[in-house]
């Protein structure tokens, strides 16, 4: 009976290896099928290839966006802090002028 079983146990074993021997050119023939052809493959790389050149644009035209918006708000800070010294200096100047008009009023009466 162990002799049989180790003959049942070859037959079947060279069975299994044909059944996946079919199985795996069956998937083969079936990969081979559906492969895209040629063109539409190296339409593809030319996209991939298009696509990374403009994201590489993207990337270098929104650095000097950024590079130009950082420019202009120092720009505009520096602006901002000469005018609010301008208009302080303004301020005491009319105050004093003010005051100097009180004076003479006072004085005068």
């Amino acid at each position: 009976p162990a002799e049989v079983t180790d003959e049942l146990d070859g037959v079947n074993g060279e069975l299994c290896q044909e059944i996946d021997a079919d199985a795996y050119s069956a998937i083969s023939q079936a990969d081979q099928l559906h492969q895209e052809p040629e063109s539409i493959r190296k339409w593809r790389e030319e996209q991939i290839t298009h696509l990374a050149e403009l994201d590489a644009n993207s990337r270098e035209a929104e650095l000097e966006w950024r590079e130009k918006a950082k420019k202009e708000l120092e720009d505009w800070y520096i602006q901002q802090a000469e005018q609010l010294e301008e208009m302080k200096s303004n301020n005491s100047t009319n105050i004093k002028q003010h005051c100097y008009n009180l004076q003479q009023a006072a004085e005068a009466s």
